[in-house]
């Protein structure tokens, strides 16, 4: 009977290690094996398959006729739009910032975007998940794999053991009276469904076009002036001064130049070469 028990003991304990490993998130990482160019043209909206999309949503369902886009390769009704943006947003300033950042500057930074801890993320109104806030949106992005979190000491030092529970002390000073604080970088599924080619090509995107819509803007403007004034001809070359020169054709064409600029300064800030998905990735980089 005491061997019986032992034995029983010993399958019971089997079993709940067993349910322990396999408590698993179950995260699967997806890599496209399209290239980059096919995929940007199947996200393009067309209207035709927009509007049988809309046919089959009742008219009074607002939010979801909202939520169509139309296009061959669509976000699904269950996933939203504002949440992956915040993540883009997050893995953007964690490149930058030499590919960590720490908790504190990611959370002053993203107050910029109007994003504070409290702040609640709209979710479609079929998705069976509720709106989280961005306190709770980095945990999940933890538990999912994009983000890694660490916990250093004040120095930057990793501390020879994790806090209980894995639970971070942010700001505070445990039995060793070291300070730890908590760093976040990218995490396995970020660079293997990503990357941060893909992410620097998107902020370089960004910030040739913000580039090109104000130059073009202060043309638009200096050809009004000289339109609204006499001698105009004559103060069109100091107009042109002002805007960098050039006709607006001019400047798009320049706006390439500008993106190569802009994609050589995130490299430097992140410390080195950027890492790729996809071989196709990699000719374009």
């Amino acid at each position: 009977m005491e061997k019986l028990g032992d034995d029983k003991t010993a399958n019971e304990n089997a079993l709940v290690a067993k349910k322990k490993t396999g408590s698993s998130t179950r995260n699967y990482v997806l890599r496209s094996c399209l290239h980059p160019k096919l995929v940007h043209a199947a996200h393009k909206s067309i209207a035709a398959l927009k509007d049988a999309e809309l046919e089959k949503i009742p008219e009074d369902q607002d939010l979801r006729r909202s939520e169509v886009h139309g296009s061959l390769l669509g976000w699904e009704n269950t996933e939203s739009i504002e949440l992956a943006g915040v993540l883009q947003i997050v893995l953007c300033l964690i490149l930058v910032n030499g590919r960590s950042i720490p908790d504190a500057q990611l959370r002053n930074q993203m107050k910029n975007f109007f994003v504070h801890p409290k702040t609640n993320f709209r979710v479609p109104g079929s998705s069976p998940n509720k709106a989280p806030t961005f306190e709770e949106y980095l945990g999940i992005l933890h538990n999912q794999g994009y983000l890694q979190r660490n916990q250093v000491s004040a120095n930057g030092i990793m501390p020879s053991q994790p806090a209980a529970g894995g639970r971070r002390k942010s700001g505070r000073r445990g039995d060793d009276d070291e300070e730890l604080a908590v760093e976040w970088k990218w995490g396995a599924r970020a660079h293997a469904e990503i990357s941060e080619m893909s992410v620097a090509n998107f902020m370089a995107d960004f910030m040739k076009e913000r580039w090109i819509h104000e130059q073009t803007s202060m043309i638009e403007e200096e050809e009004l002036e000289d339109g609204q004034e006499e001698g105009g001809s004559n103060r069109r070359g100091g107009g042109n001064n002002r805007s960098g020169g050039g006709t607006i054709e001019e400047i798009r064409k320049k706006g390439d130049g500008f993106h190569k600029r802009c994609l050589k300064d995130i490299i430097r800030d992140a410390g080195g070469d950027l890492t790729v998905s996809t071989a196709s990735e990699a000719q374009e980089g």
